[in-house]
């Protein structure tokens, strides 16, 4: 799970256009954070999961739970 947060986090911020810091400050977290997920060193929280859902479906971008055999896998599309 921890690729796929990571991916999630980078895609999401690259989708939406903010840079690391813009993503860190909008959801109220250091920048030394999102860069950390990004590079894989820790994974979002449970709470930090949920900001980034409600933050990504304010900007029109649905991340969804998808089950898989070890757990779940964050994915994201286009809301419609």
């Amino acid at each position: 799970m921890e690729e796929q947060a990571s991916d999630l986090v980078r895609m999401l911020r690259a989708r939406i256009g903010m840079t690391q810091e813009e993503f860190a400050h909008a959801l109220g977290l250091t920048v030394g954070t999102v860069n950390r997920w990004e590079r894989r060193h820790f994974r979002p929280s449970k709470l930090a999961r949920a900001t980034i859902t409600e933050f990504a479906r304010r900007r029109g971008i649905a991340i969804e739970p998808t089950p898989v055999a070890a757990g779940f896998v964050e994915d994201y599309r286009d809301a419609a």
